[in-house]
């Protein structure tokens, strides 16, 4: 598991992601769908080796970190804090 990838992808998720609704300033209710679709076409599966990952438990997933990450008192910095949560949630999950 390499968090450090990941955090590394995560923010180029959100790069595209900003890009893609530049118009709104990157509001998009939907985003964890287009996050987990973007990183799903983008070696997501290389992270979570020896299982499908799904986009529907992928988007639950991110739903969850957010809201944990949101939670925290004082939120540490968002990529290396989804990366850590999501391999821990999904590594040898066949959802």
């Amino acid at each position: 598991m390499d968090d450090a990838a990941l955090a590394s992808l995560l923010g180029e998720t959100a790069e595209a992601h900003h890009r893609a609704f530049a118009a709104t300033d990157g509001a998009d209710p939907d985003w964890p769908q287009w996050y987990a679709s973007y990183l799903l076409d983008h070696g997501f599966d290389r992270f979570v080796e020896g299982s499908a990952v799904s986009a529907k438990s992928l988007t639950d997933s991110l739903i969850d970190v957010d809201r944990r990450h949101r939670s925290e008192a004082a939120p540490p910095p968002w990529e290396p804090y989804y990366a850590r949560h999501l391999l821990e949630r999904l590594h040898g999950s066949t959802a």
